[in-house]
């Protein structure tokens, strides 16, 4: 129980985040997000990439993806 107890209360403690999935290719999402608090998640194709991170770089991310015409979406 006492480990069941801390779980939950390391739980509470962390922060919330969120997921992208992006349309291009590996290196191009490594090099955009590289002042960013973002880790790559999954590469599912040639263009076709997942990062995740805190809810607020995400938005952040996807601003600056917006304003160079590069597709994304918040997954759920």
């Amino acid at each position: 129980l006492k480990v069941i107890a801390k779980r939950s209360q390391l739980m509470m403690k962390a922060t919330t985040g969120s997921m992208l999935s992006v349309a291009t290719d590996k290196n191009e999402v490594e090099r955009l997000m590289k002042n960013l608090s973002l880790d790559l998640a999954a590469i599912n194709g040639p263009k076709s990439v997942v990062v995740a991170g805190p809810e607020e770089e995400i938005k952040k991310f996807q601003s600056l993806l917006t304003e160079l015409s590069v597709g994304s979406v918040v997954l759920k």
